[in-house]
């Protein structure tokens, strides 16, 4: 089963060398590193921890925007691989029966 692991480079509290770690465990991960990502998911440009932290409590910082194209990428192809089992159990059963 596909495995999506995601780094954010301004990420202060899990360093992206884990998520390469945990890419490199298993082969069947994607590997995506998103620049400006914080721990929370949000864009911020900066690894000065004052700055990063106050993201932490801002309501209107919104979710990274890169992170959304790459949960969206990842789900895509998730649904034709579905879609594609679907189809051939589909058409197995209706060889048999």
């Amino acid at each position: 089963m596909p495995l999506l692991i995601i780094g954010g480079i301004t990420d202060l509290q899990v360093d992206v060398k884990y998520a390469v770690m945990l890419s490199k465990a298993n082969s069947n991960s994607k590997l995506y590193i998103i620049k400006n990502m914080n721990h929370i998911l949000k864009d911020v440009s900066t690894i000065d921890g004052k700055v990063n932290f106050q993201s932490y409590s801002n309501p209107d910082l919104v979710l990274s925007e890169k992170l959304s194209k790459v949960l969206l990428k990842f789900i895509k192809g998730q649904c034709v691989i579905f879609q594609l089992y679907i189809l051939y159990f589909t058409v197995s059963y209706r060889l048999l029966f």
